[in-house]
């Protein structure tokens, strides 16, 4: 492999992170086996610590900027995170360049967003995670590298932004354009100049809204309210360099006579518990824009936010209102100053308008009232999505998809627009015309849900606690510029990324342990395993590499539908896009963190369709998904549910859908991990808003005075997994940000309660819960073996074994606590001795795959008295912690059963359970498989995200050998 980031290859040593006294001297490869397990860490020249040899003065990533558009790319910005290894020890970014390929260095910004061991503050830790901002070349359809090194001696400093404000207004220059942003109200920009040419100190106005525009909502009476009538909450410049500016402005809606729209309550009469921190409204905006050097274009960010109470999920029932809010419409509105006529080009068709002309694009879903289906939208995609064109009320133009651009001309000026993911937001309109342009988010003759009652009331629903953000580009030129559209639109939906090798990613380890995708071992059946796993990931999103054709992506388009998955216009508009559906073609909400599983395979391979899909994931994520909005009870039930994701069965607030209302989940359905990477990959700040939300939400439970307080030792219930995904929310958190307490709970959890409550009932295991019905309905005939916690001793739920490996695997390697390490040891040994029956063959050469059942009881462990059958696919949780236990033991026979357990998993995962079967057969590559009707996402969630710790192993081997 070349290691082009460094002058030599890395090379590993051993790295004790417990006692020197203990840890046990190793010479040349992994020597014999240990047999006594901790305190002393098993360490060798392969070992999970590994780390890298990274000269000071040698540093040098190469940087792959690829262009997956027919569109010529230059001097376009990229925003890209990057991790640094903790051994380079790069505290400050000053003595960081990047280069083009030929070595001439490229004006960059950097901005520290992770830091080792410490907050992002923090100089005097190495820095983790960087954010650069540079401006690159690249041909269509083509790639061009470049290289982030270290200098010997730090570079002076760059001239940032010209970014000046005073009491009225915030002035950005960025060389090609001036903007204003009014102070005293919001309507994006009081004035626009756009520089005439490129090396010109004249500027020509080419905006002119100053007391107008801004947002309008309409409500159901057809009452406005506007962001002019009520200054920002809050408006500050978040972060300025040399070649990226970023102004957040945030506030409420206001009407003509001084009413808020949804304003917040606090201990009212018929909700006397109940409190809002708001001061006048719990529905906002939010807007951050982004200015680049040398550039006439801004790229804008607009959400809102309902942050009112979801008051259907217990407890919030019993003291919140619900607070979801309708309206008729909301535009965002800008006053462009051209003059007429005017010309109006889109990839569909190009018009000219004089001065009372009015052009309006629209893009929306067809109805379909006459079928089966309660919903009112046509569900097949091939005859859903359409568009039309008018110029005064007349249809000029028609078609399915609109482009979703717009440039607007008088062949003096210009002004362009786009807006990512478009169509399938719907609905959306772009209305140009009588001075103004009118980007229409949720425009009028709309509805939600998509109910025969929603569709009388001609209203949109917006459902409390979730958010909603739109992406968009808008430029301003001092002269007519023809393709600016389809440039600003292959921006948004092509964006340029920076990627390191995934070698680099993995060998940082500042991701934990993973492995680079393409890999190959010696063993041919172990190697068969791993290229299959590998097939399987990208089967998600790649016709070619899945058995059955069926993707993530054709699975939501294709006619005819797939018979599990007919409602295909359940996977569009503004509430679902970005979602899964699963179990009744219901959304999943994301369920086991699709988010973070594309983006750790984009890395991993370095497929943008990866990134494609989590990018869709994370927008949908961070907004629709996560309970957002802060509330209080007065007796502390606020935290039993805020700043949790919505639960799998969230319902989007459709009463077509087969789990309504709108409900939020629990620590046992809430993961970060994908929101978390998908700011440290983009900078994307909501990103890590909604991630530090649901560790407020796990802090609520867990931490100092939460209503599960881990400070001391207590029975969890049976349904660990709650504990679990919290450590795993904390811990990634504390990986990211440096905060010790995030760690510090998380290590309480697991101590005071998983470790606790092993304590009370056998090594290795939990027991189900004595209470139980589905236990004591699943044990018979067999009896109850009391254990402590309330718990049958001689009983254990593989599901929630399963759940609670890769957080107890994580927090150990990242802390060495003793104490894991020992209960990992004795989770292995019960896995291998106790839950896991299979592995044989029978008389006739038939092979019965390594498996679990789902109850598993001790008189009764492959479920033959009980007549039941084992699970195959829960293997997929087993490797890691096998390999875990195998770096911290050195015995081969953990080794071998992480193999042992990958390999049937991989080959067996979908084949009825319990049964021989030819060893020779192997389960389909694809996202859809006949094994799991209603539970694609689930199974295929858990195999996205889990087994990197198995293959870090067998990589780190590969590259000793």
């Amino acid at each position: 492999m070349n290691k082009v980031w460094t002058e030599k290859r890395l090379k590993c040593r051993r790295h004790e992170r417990g006692s020197p006294k203990e840890a046990q001297k190793v010479s040349g490869g992994c020597g014999k086996p240990k047999t006594s397990v901790l305190p002393v860490i098993w360490l060798c020249s392969l070992c999970l610590w590994a780390v890298p040899c990274l000269l000071h003065a040698a540093l040098r990533v190469p940087l792959t900027v690829k262009n997956e558009s027919s569109v010529r790319r230059i001097l376009e910005p990229v925003t890209t995170g990057l991790p640094l290894p903790q051994e380079a020890d790069v505290t400050d970014v000053s003595i960081l360049r990047v280069t083009d390929a030929q070595g001439t260095p490229v004006p960059a910004q950097f901005t520290v967003i992770s830091r080792w061991h410490g907050t992002p503050d923090d100089s005097s830790k190495p820095i983790k995670w960087v954010l650069l901002d540079f401006q690159a070349d690249v041909e269509a359809d083509k790639k061009a590298v470049y290289y982030l090194e270290r200098l010997e001696n730090p570079s002076s400093a760059q001239t940032p932004l010209s970014v000046s404000e005073d009491a009225e207004k915030i002035l950005v220059n960025t060389g090609a354009a001036r903007f204003e942003i009014s102070k005293n109200y919001f309507n994006l920009f009081d004035y626009v100049w756009a520089a005439q040419g490129s090396q010109s100190s004249s500027y020509r106005l080419v905006l002119a809204s100053k007391g107008m525009g801004g947002i309008v909502l309409t409500d159901g009476f057809g009452r406005e309210y506007r962001t002019l009538f009520e200054p920002p909450e809050q408006l500050a410049v978040e972060r300025v360099g040399p070649l990226t500016a970023v102004v957040r402005v945030r506030g409420v809606f206001k009407s003509a006579d001084n009413a808020y729209f949804a304003p917040s309550i606090c201990r009212t009469q018929e909700y006397p518990k109940f409190c809002q921190p708001y001061p006048k409204s719990y529905f906002y905006y939010e807007c951050r824009m982004v200015f680049y050097k040398g550039k006439d274009y801004v790229r804008v960010f607009l959400t809102l936010e309902n942050n009112g109470a979801n008051g259907r999920t217990n407890p919030e029932q019993y003291y919140a209102p619900n607070q979801s809010v309708l309206f008729d419409s909301v535009y965002m509105v800008i006053q462009p100053s051209l003059g007429s006529p005017s010309k109006v080009v889109t990839e569909e068709e190009t018009a000219y308008l004089q001065q009372n002309d009015l052009l309006q694009i629209r893009q929306d879903w067809h109805e379909n009232l006459t079928d089966s289906y309660p919903d009112t939208l046509e569900p097949r995609f091939v005859a859903g999505p359409f568009f039309e064109l008018t110029k005064n009320g007349q249809i000029i133009s028609e078609g399915q998809r609109h482009s979703g651009w717009v440039e607007w001309t008088d062949g003096r000026s210009q002004v362009t627009v786009a807006i990512r993911h478009f169509w399938q937001n719907f609905p959306k309109s772009l209305v140009l015309g009588k001075g103004s342009l009118k980007i229409g988010l949720w425009p009028e003759g709309g509805y939600y849900p998509y109910t025969e009652e929603a569709r009388r009331q001609g209203l949109f629903l917006f459902d409390a606690g979730r958010h909603k953000t739109y992406e968009m580009l808008l430029s301003f030129s001092a002269a007519s510029a023809e393709g600016q559209g389809k440039w600003l639109s292959n921006m948004l939906e092509h964006p340029l990324m920076a990627l390191a090798p995934a070698a680099w990613f993995a060998e940082t380890r500042a991701l934990g342990m993973m492995a680079p995708a393409g890999f190959h071992v010696q063993d041919p059946v172990m190697d068969e395993a791993i290229q299959r796993f590998e097939r399987l990931q990208l089967a998600m999103v790649l016709k070619e590499e899945s058995d059955n054709g069926w993707t993530l992506f054709n699975i939501k388009t294709q006619d005819p539908a797939h018979w599990e998955f007919t409602l295909q216009n359940r996977f569009f508009n503004w509430m679902n896009f970005g979602d899964l559906l699963w179990s009744g073609q219901s959304p999943c909400n994301l369920h086991y963190d699709w988010t973070y599983a594309m983006l750790l395979h984009y890395i991993r391979t370095g497929r943008s369709e990866f990134l494609q899909a989590g990018t869709q994931m994370a927008k949908y994520r961070y907004d629709v998904g996560q309970y957002h909005g802060e509330r209080t009870a007065d007796n502390g039930n606020h935290k039993w549910l805020n700043h949790f994701q919505f639960y799998e069965s969230s319902g989007h607030a459709d009463p077509n859908l087969a789990y309504y209302p709108s409900r939020v989940a629990a620590p046992s359905h809430t993961w970060n991990g994908g929101l978390l990477l998908y700011y440290l990959l983009t900078g994307d700040p909501r990103a890590a808003q909604a991630a530090q939300e649901n560790g407020l939400a796990a802090l609520n439970y867990y931490g100092e005075g939460g209503i599960k307080d881990a400070g001391k030792p207590g029975c969890p219930s049976d349904e660990i997994r709650a504990e679990g995904w919290s450590i795993l929310n904390l811990l990634n958190l504390y990986r990211v940000f440096g905060d010790e307490k995030y760690l510090r709970v998380a290590k309480n959890v697991a101590v005071n309660r998983l470790l606790y409550r092993e304590s009370q009932v056998r090594p290795g295991c939990w027991g189900a819960e004595a209470s139980s019905g589905a236990m004591q309905q699943q044990i018979a005939p067999f009896a109850c073996v009391p254990g402590g916690c309330g718990s049958c001793a001689n009983t254990q739920w593989n599901t929630m074994y399963a759940y609670v490996t890769e957080p107890l695997v994580q927090l150990a390697a990242e802390t060495q606590d003793i104490a894991l390490n020992s209960l990992l040891v004795r989770m292995a040994d019960f896995l291998r001795t106790r839950l896991l029956f299979g592995g044989d063959f029978n008389g006739a050469g038939q092979y019965r795959p390594v498996q679990s059942l789902y109850l598993w009881v001790q008189e009764d462990p492959d479920g033959t008295v009980r007549n039941v059958r084992g699970e195959i696919s829960k293997n997929f949780f087993w490797p890691d912690v096998f390999a875990y236990v195998y770096h911290i033991t050195g015995r081969k026979e953990y080794l071998d059963w992480a193999r042992k357990t990958f390999k049937d998993a991989v080959f067996y995962y979908a084949q009825t359970g319990s049964q021989y079967l030819d060893p020779h057969v192997r389960s389909s590559v694809s996202f859809i498989d006949g094994q799991f009707p209603s539970s694609h996402t689930k199974v295929h969630g858990w195999i996205g995200r889990t087994n990197q710790v198995y293959l870090y192993t067998e990589w780190c081997m590969r590259e000793t050998r």
